[in-house]
């Protein structure tokens, strides 16, 4: 079974009245029973671990690389594969003119494994040599794990990317801990940086990439993420991690990632990752793509209190977004579904938000039906006649913004917690090692 995207427990908002003190007690039940726990990364992730001259070179030195910039290679999770038509995107990707893809290697995972293999075999076959415009090559990290399987998200693992002020051309990996059950992951980085010869630094931080967005303003970088990073360092999860307050994250984030202005913002309600990119997306010039739940789609919803929370959120958050400065535009967020029995969630959020940029293509999720395997009466969304609309104007804003649009169906994924950027990473143009397929 795959696994579902992991939380941990956090305070996103606060109300006075009775129901949302009701509906939020509700979440921090669900958050506390149903999450994979955080816990000490063994991986050198711990303050009396860390290396403080060797961090201290890297310190003022880097800046983070916004995901709208030139995408040389992208990393994509082999457990993918199981989840989407990866013929149809492999394809898709090779248009957007990166070079490589990279696929992890996890030796002792099976699972992981056996899709590699049936990858390998489809590459080679002729139907799929036919289908490329210009075929990237095709790159395997192989690393050691003591666990039999990996996770889905490459993107809250995986490497960000940054670069040397006084010399552009030399990437470093920024590195933090994730999750310690989940070896394979947070060792990733470690491996990637060795076997492509870059420098790394690792933070004593617990912090996810999917709770992570950057980009450009006024010639400065910005960043913004939801509270869960600052929930997730308040306390210790294991008595040698680093406890952050607020102010040392931002301090650590403007001198580590090079990030001008922080700015940390609530969690989405009910959202079960709470992370920033299932409803916010950064682009150049400022502007930021931001989910919008309108009250109609909203009143679809199995559970429409809940729902009229998440349609205050958004609202807010755009107001809010627009009151620091960028520019908003909005794409629809279609009807949030609760209480999804078989699910590894109990909220299924689809978000369009959730895309992977590669220069100037962008992929985005398609939602058609829900999974079979959530043992739900229909497997029909409640807001299925909407979705040609939704569509339509989700289009419209990303080819406004000068993008191409490829449509992913992405329903089993979405059941999961996550979409097409949290299984993803782009890279900047870089030589990569490792063998090919």
């Amino acid at each position: 079974m795959q696994e579902a995207k992991g939380k941990r427990d956090n305070l996103w908002y606060s109300k006075k009245d009775y129901m949302y003190k009701k509906y939020l007690f509700a979440i921090l039940i669900i958050n506390s029973t149903g999450c994979l726990k955080a816990g000490p990364s063994i991986l050198n992730g711990q303050i009396n671990e860390i290396d403080s001259a060797q961090l201290q070179r890297f310190k003022y030195q880097q800046a983070v690389i916004p995901e709208y910039e030139t995408s040389g290679a992208v990393i994509i999770s082999p457990r993918l594969f199981g989840l989407i038509d990866i013929g149809k995107f492999l394809t898709e990707i090779s248009q957007s003119g990166v070079t490589t893809i990279l696929i992890p290697d996890p030796i002792h995972d099976e699972i992981a494994k056996k899709r590699l293999n049936n990858l390998t075999e489809f590459l080679r076959s002729n139907v799929f040599e036919t289908q490329f415009t210009k075929k990237p090559i095709f790159k395997t990290l192989p690393f050691p794990t003591n666990q039999h399987t990996t996770s889905t998200w490459v993107r809250d693992y995986g490497p960000i990317i940054t670069k040397t002020k006084n010399m552009p051309q030399k990437l470093v990996v920024a590195d933090f801990n994730y999750h310690d059950d989940r070896h394979g992951d947070d060792i990733f980085n470690s491996e990637f940086a060795k076997q492509n010869h870059l420098s790394r630094f690792r933070l004593p931080m617990h912090f996810q990439g999917g709770n992570f967005i950057s980009l450009k303003k006024d010639d400065e970088i910005h960043c913004l993420m939801s509270g869960v990073v600052v929930s997730d360092n308040l306390s210790g999860l294991h008595e040698s991690d680093k406890i952050y307050s607020e102010f040392e994250l931002i301090s650590d984030f403007e001198s580590y990632l090079g990030c001008q202005k922080t700015h940390i913002l609530p969690r989405m309600p009910f959202e079960p990752t709470g992370h920033i990119d299932m409803w916010a997306k950064a682009f150049p010039n400022g502007v930021i793509v931001v989910a919008d739940l309108s009250a109609d789609s909203a009143s679809l919803s199995n559970d429409p209190i809940k729902a009229s929370f998440i349609e205050k959120f958004l609202a807010e958050r755009s107001k809010k977004l627009e009151e620091l400065g960028y520019t908003v535009k909005k794409v629809p967020l279609p009807t949030p579904i609760f209480k999804v029995k078989g699910g590894d969630h109990d909220t299924i959020i689809r978000s369009y938000v959730n895309a992977l940029i590669l220069n100037k293509h962008i992929y985005v999720p398609r939602y058609d039906a829900l999974p079979c395997d959530t043992r739900v009466k229909s497997t029909n969304y409640p807001d299925h006649a909407q979705t040609k609309s939704y569509e339509t104007k989700v289009s419209e804003v990303y080819q406004s913004l000068g993008y191409t649009v490829h449509w992913i169906a992405s329903d089993k994924l979405i059941a999961l917690g996550g979409a097409i950027h949290c299984a993803t990473m782009q890279l900047p143009p870089m030589t990569l090692t490792g063998p090919n397929l």
